[in-house]
């Protein structure tokens, strides 16, 4: 278990982890098991994080002493970020939408599989 929770807050923190233990300890699945967990939270919360900006249509306001063309200027790049997140998100859309067809005609070759 500790294997597997230095390896999850490596791969958070984006260091570099070197981890070692005896043979036959089952390194191989908790590097399996603790990479998997950590990609499907990671990604889950990145899609969160997206879906956020990107529904965040609210301009930012002008300062006092801000002039037309500064505020502007952030006008445009809060809609580039948000444009950017829109574009993920649709990759992230399409994966998802590959992965459930694959797994729809796995299911369905398993059910043809079965009945024969």
């Amino acid at each position: 278990e500790e294997f597997m929770v230095a390896l999850y807050n490596s791969l958070n923190k984006g260091e570099l982890g070197i981890f070692e233990s005896p043979t036959g300890t089952g390194k191989s699945l908790s590097l399996i098991c603790g990479s998997l967990t950590w990609f499907l939270q990671y990604h889950t919360l990145r899609k969160q994080q997206l879906q956020q900006l990107y529904d965040d249509n609210q301009q930012p306001e002008a300062g006092e002493e801000e002039d037309w063309l500064a505020a502007a200027g952030r006008r445009q790049e809060h809609n580039q970020k948000r444009f950017q997140a829109k574009q993920e998100l649709d990759l992230i859309k399409k994966r998802e939408d590959k992965i459930s067809r694959i797994v729809e005609r796995r299911k369905k070759m398993r059910m043809d599989v079965e009945e024969n």
